[in-house]
């Protein structure tokens, strides 16, 4: 997003997971988006776009973590676990559940920024725009942060490429140079030859 916050686009739900082209800006799925029901502000933005930089990296991390610590099967030979039914080992890191409809969390999903406590939204409960369950703090209408498990696309270049390219640039340069040099040599020669 720029300084001056100018480069916003609108995208309905069906059209948030694949990439798209507007006024020379592509959209990818990776893209971690904000969602307002009403019209924000410059000043609101000049504050709500640093806290929402400020919750990707904690909140991917969160989830990834309750993902990677969630409730998985043991070999079946472990002595370890032989009172453990299901084979299972629980452990004490769990998803976070959707403030509206109390299912696990799961990437992507949304996050809203006002509330305190993190309040996670799925993508199901985001899509249709569902009110939070009783005794939740969270409002409907209120901004939230889609977070994509999405990884940026890179574009993977190999080293013999990356010198091939260096190499071709590094003879360009001498090529540059060398024609340089050849022009000076005749303007000194040419000099020399005035006086």
């Amino acid at each position: 997003m720029n300084d001056s916050f100018t480069d916003t686009t609108d995208l309905c739900t069906s059209c948030i997971a694949t990439s798209c082209k507007r006024r020379g800006f592509v959209h990818d799925p990776s893209h971690v988006l904000l969602k307002f029901d009403n019209i924000i502000l410059d000043v609101r933005l000049r504050w709500i776009i640093p806290k929402a930089r400020s919750l990707i990296i904690r909140i991917r991390e969160e989830l990834r973590y309750s993902l990677k610590n969630t409730i998985k099967p043991v070999e079946k030979g472990s002595s370890f676990l032989s009172s453990q039914t299901n084979n299972e080992m629980p452990t004490a890191a769990t998803a976070p559940k959707c403030r509206c409809c109390d299912k696990d969390i799961f990437l992507p999903c949304w996050v809203c920024l006002f509330c305190k406590m993190d309040a996670y939204i799925c993508d199901e409960c985001g899509a249709e725009m569902k009110q939070s369950l009783p005794n939740n703090s969270h409002k409907l209408g209120e901004p939230l942060l889609r977070i994509s498990d999405y990884a940026p696309r890179m574009e993977v270049v190999a080293t013999e490429e990356k010198l091939a390219i260096l190499y071709i640039k590094n003879l360009t340069q001498l090529i540059s140079d060398s024609q340089l040099w050849k022009t000076e040599s005749r303007v000194d020669s040419r000099r020399l030859k005035q006086y």
